[in-house]
């Protein structure tokens, strides 16, 4: 005879239950189950977690009390083996001075001169509109 660990219930307000790794089926007419030894029982943990189902009894969550837990080795941790940096030899690039270019100064009536041809300039670009662009019907809603 198999042993079983647990039983679950359908959780309030939920119709109906199945669970392809167990083969566990529940409706409202048969809202409870029986979980044996040996079932692969992740898909139900899940669904206790999230509220689905309730456990009646036993346990899913942990070995079986009435089950001898084998003592484990315990584990070594090996500590991470640190490589070893290896630098790359730096190649310092032979630096180019560009020629400094001295200012030229030009005589004041020359330099208003350009003033006023820059603002001429200016001047026609500032008098076109940019177009306007329109929103879609369905943008605006």
């Amino acid at each position: 005879m198999r042993e079983i660990i647990a039983e679950i219930r359908l959780a309030p307000g939920e119709v109906g239950y199945y669970d392809d790794y167990s083969r566990v089926y529940l409706s409202t007419t048969h809202p409870t189950a029986k979980i044996y030894a040996g079932m692969n029982t992740t898909q139900i943990r899940k669904s206790i977690r999230s509220g689905r189902l309730r456990l009646i009894s036993g346990s899913l969550f942990g070995p079986a009390p009435d089950k001898k837990v084998e003592a484990k080795a315990p584990e070594i941790k090996e500590e991470p083996k640190q490589e070893a940096k290896v630098e790359e030899p730096k190649v310092e690039e032979p630096k180019v001075e560009a020629p400094i270019e001295e200012p030229v100064e030009a005589p004041v009536e020359e330099a208003e001169e350009l003033k006023e041809e820059a603002s001429a300039e200016v001047e026609p670009a500032e008098e076109e509109k940019p177009k306007r662009r329109r929103r879609k019907k369905a943008d605006a809603e």
